[in-house]
């Protein structure tokens, strides 16, 4: 996925303040993020 298909959002006075991704690369950070919650738990890591 090209860097281009990522919009940064800035304020009137140029700070950055927010950024459209793709909804395909949104759902991949939210997977990875989800991931990485569960397996802090050591009832999901006996899971695995």
């Amino acid at each position: 996925m090209p860097d281009s298909d990522i919009q940064i959002v800035s304020n009137e006075a140029g700070e950055q303040t927010a950024v459209i991704v793709p909804i395909e690369l949104w759902k991949e950070i939210t997977s990875e993020y989800e991931t990485a919650y569960l397996l802090k738990s050591g009832v999901m890591k006996d899971r695995r």
